[in-house]
C-alpha cells in the first residue's frame, strides 16, 4: 500500500512539475498554449522515441545517403527542440531513414526543415538523448529517397 501511495505521489509531482514547467517555458518563448506544450513535451519524452524502428536496416530500399552531424543547443535539460541532426548537404524532401553507423540502428525521427548552417534538420527525441549520453559522438547517416 505504501508503494502505491508513493507512486501515486511522484505521478502527482510530476504532473504538476510539468504544468509548471510548460507555463515557464510557454512564456519564456512564446510558443503555444500551456496543454499544447504539455502535450509537446511528453510526445517528446516518450520512451518509443528513444527505441530504434523494428525494422531492419536491410527492410529499406534507399538510393541516396549522407552524414548527420549532431548538434546540442544549450538550455533546460527537459527544453524541446536541443537535440538534432543536421545534413550539410542537399536534401530533396524525400523519405527517409536515420541510422545510427555505430550501432546500425535504425530511427524515424521527425523532419524540422533547414535551418541557418543546414540544408535538413532531423530532431532527436529528449528521451534519447537522455538514455543514451554520448550519442553525439556516434557516427549518423541519413538514407533517403527511400521506396
Amino acid at each position: 500500500m505504501k508503494r502505491l501511495v508513493r507512486g501515486v505521489v511522484l505521478l502527482l509531482a510530476f504532473g504538476v512539475l510539468l504544468v509548471l514547467s510548460a507555463e515557464w517555458l510557454g512564456r519564456t518563448s512564446g510558443a503555444g498554449s500551456p496543454a499544447e506544450l504539455v502535450l509537446l513535451t511528453l510526445k517528446d519524452l516518450s520512451p518509443s522515441g528513444a527505441m530504434p524502428s523494428r525494422r531492419a536496416l536491410t527492410d529499406f530500399h534507399c538510393s541516396s545517403r549522407a552524414p548527420l552531424t549532431a548538434r546540442i543547443q544549450p538550455g533546460a535539460t527537459l527544453q524541446r527542440h536541443r537535440h538534432s541532426l543536421e545534413l550539410l548537404s542537399d536534401y530533396d524532401d524525400s523519405p527517409y531513414v536515420i541510422v545510427n553507423g555505430r550501432t546500425r540502428a535504425v530511427y524515424q525521427w521527425g523532419y524540422e526543415g533547414p535551418n541557418n548552417s543546414a540544408t535538413a534538420v532531423f530532431g532527436v527525441p529528449t528521451s534519447f538523448a537522455i538514455l543514451n549520453p554520448g550519442w553525439e559522438r556516434d557516427p549518423w547517416i541519413v538514407l533517403y529517397d527511400c521506396a
